[in-house]
């Protein structure tokens, strides 16, 4: 059996993008993990909630500082949602993609 026009193009423009995503993959990787390392040097309040606690406990974070983390939690919230919607909906696509690359398969394999 013969793959489509549609189907080739299909596998095709897969397989360049399976071959990028390693590289990609570990592009963001290091970001996050260099976010994460400078946020926790930098700017530790952000991060580690041990520092906030002590520096709560120790009277060290001004009203203008505490003022701002108070206005900034709802808006993390938001984008952590945000975030984790997009994320299902590219696995959800993902899994459809894969789920058509199955069906070529045993459409060739039979």
């Amino acid at each position: 059996m013969h793959l489509t026009a549609a189907d080739s193009t299909f596998i095709s423009r897969r397989s360049s993008l399976v071959k990028y995503w390693p590289v990609a993959g570990s592009l963001l990787l290091l970001m996050f993990i260099g976010l994460g390392v400078w946020l926790w040097i930098d700017v530790p309040w952000l991060i580690n909630p041990r520092e906030v606690m002590h520096a709560l406990e120790a009277g060290k974070l001004a009203d203008s500082t505490l003022t701002l983390m108070a206005m900034m939690l709802p808006v993390v919230m938001l984008a952590c949602i945000v975030f984790s919607v997009l994320f299902v909906l590219l696995a959800w696509r993902g899994f459809k993609n894969e789920r058509r690359l199955l069906d070529i398969i045993e459409r060739l394999q039979a």
